[in-house]
């Protein structure tokens, strides 16, 4: 079955205490077989202009390929 989360924050504390990198989302969703996630960055919620380069930053350097994105 493929599973889709999706409201995942980059930039957000995760239970442990951790910041949550893409790096550690990764680990994340491989720890919990999760195929792909609808991703936004934490700073967005409050600062829409930065938070939304962030994200976009982010999925530049993962994909070579453009991507569908929304931003708040």
């Amino acid at each position: 079955m493929k599973i889709i989360d999706m409201n995942v924050s980059i930039g957000n504390r995760d239970s442990k205490g951790r910041i949550i990198t893409p790096e550690l989302l990764l680990e994340m969703m491989d720890d919990y077989r999760i195929e792909h996630a609808v991703a936004y960055h934490e700073y967005a919620r409050a600062e829409h202009k930065s938070g939304n380069a962030l994200m976009a930053k982010i999925a530049k350097e993962a994909y070579a390929q453009p991507l569908l994105m929304f931003f708040i």
